[in-house]
């Protein structure tokens, strides 16, 4: 059992769960490669399924956005999408 420290919570202490990570997507004619902010590199093997979201168009800064669930070259999934207002891209956690 945890004891009660007694200490008041802060909303400052709040953070967004599975927020998105800007990538960078390296696309050639024969491979995708993904650039993460630590500079790490994930191959894409390839692409198992995409699909596109667009979502609250009243608002100023519209949600529209190209999804793609990647195999990787060891194996393991991702999700990435494309922001098609801002044309960056994002590696999905989650």
């Amino acid at each position: 059992m945890v004891t009660n420290s007694r200490k008041k919570t802060c909303p400052s202490t709040v953070r967004s769960l599975n927020s998105p990570q800007l990538i960078i997507v390296i696309k050639t004619s024969n491979s995708i490669t993904i650039e993460l902010p630590d500079h790490s590199v994930l191959e894409v093997f390839y692409v198992n399924d995409k699909w596109r979201i667009d979502d609250e168009w009243w608002r100023n800064t519209p949600i529209s956005r190209m999804y793609y669930l990647c195999v990787l070259r060891d194996g393991h999934k991702t999700t990435i999408f494309k922001d098609l207002v801002t044309n960056d891209w994002y590696k999905q956690h989650g």
